[in-house]
């Protein structure tokens, strides 16, 4: 069964401050304008769902490389969910919008729309 405590905290972080979730990073820091973006200036560390999987179980993107893991592999581990079923493979793609991955955590977590 899905970790819905952690995707439910995933779904909070990358909807409460959805400037710091990108699809097409595991982690990086933002710490000058992004043209990606509003045009507004970002500070701080964006991640995609698997990045912030790791970071909400206090684990980094490092531990996984140190570890010999993928880092979706190791996020998919976390979020107790088959790393190679369609939805979690989409879900840690960087094809993926944003927008997308909000709504398959927002699945995954038991959240209604």
């Amino acid at each position: 069964m899905p970790n819905r405590e952690l995707f439910k905290k995933i779904y909070d972080q990358i909807t409460t401050h959805p400037e710091h979730h990108w699809q097409d990073v595991w982690e990086a820091e933002v710490s000058e304008f992004d043209s990606r973006r509003s045009g507004d200036p970002l500070c701080g560390t964006a991640r995609c769902v698997a990045g912030w999987a790791l970071h909400l179980s206090g684990r980094s993107v490092e531990d996984a490389i140190n570890a010999g893991h993928a880092v979706d592999v190791l996020a998919a581990d976390l979020l107790d969910i088959d790393p190679l079923c369609g939805t979690a493979r989409e879900m840690f793609s960087t094809a993926t919008t944003e927008d997308r991955a909000v709504e398959l955590v927002r699945q995954y977590a038991g959240i209604p729309e």
